[in-house]
């Protein structure tokens, strides 16, 4: 008796969970919050730790970050979307007990993107795919702070701006008329080359809210 109760319920959650995503995406409005790992083509590693000798010491920890994106449906299948994120990279090299240098790579994106959902409008499916692309300006900063005695410090702080796009494919599993899980895989083209040190493949996790407009 335990078993088949569980399968009824088992059951009974998941007809709940696809009546509640016969809403399509595209007739709505949200926002979503999403963690990601862009790995960049001028960074190799997540996280690394090395030491050479007694006060020669290299941290690397880079690549991870998070959107705030804002969608709203356009036609039957297609979402406009407004993207905000922010990723760094960050490397403290120790050369001896008061020489320091920490190396900060900041890159926050500010896109505009177009996702058209594959499944046709209407129908009754909790998972929602879609593909994405979209553009925009690339914000580029980089912090070095080099420290060569106990009170001798050096900051040096450089922006840029660079073009670029990116294109992908993600999608929605709809767990009630409001509440989605998304996950996305994105390639972005920084100055919409290919070769560029922060060009590279991104995943990111999160979930959406959505409200009817």
């Amino acid at each position: 008796m335990k078993k088949i109760f569980m399968l009824l319920l088992t059951a009974g959650l998941l007809i709940c969970i696809e009546a509640q995503a016969q809403t399509h995406f595209a007739d709505r409005a949200g926002i979503s919050f999403q963690f990601s790992y862009w790995h960049q083509r001028g960074s190799d590693d997540v996280v690394r730790v090395r030491s050479r000798e007694l006060f020669e010491n290299e941290i690397n920890v880079g690549g991870y970050g998070g959107w705030l994106s804002f969608f709203s449906g356009a036609g039957e299948n297609g979402m406009i979307v407004f993207k905000l994120g922010g990723i760094a990279h960050v490397e403290v090299v120790e050369e001896n007990l008061f020489d320091e240098q920490v190396d900060v790579k900041a890159v926050m994106p500010i896109l505009i993107g177009y996702q058209h959902l594959l499944l046709p409008n209407g129908n009754t499916s909790s998972f929602q795919p879609y593909i994405s692309a979209g553009g925009g300006p690339y914000i580029i900063t980089r912090v070095n702070n080099r420290q060569y005695a106990l009170m001798d410090d050096e900051v040096t702080v450089r922006s840029k701006v660079k073009p670029g796009g990116y294109f992908g494919l993600g999608g929605f599993f709809i767990f009630t008329e409001w509440l989605a899980f998304q996950g996305e895989m994105r390639y972005h083209l920084v100055n919409f080359y290919p070769e560029n040190e922060f060009s590279g493949f991104e995943v990111a996790l999160g979930l959406a809210l959505s409200w009817r407009r």
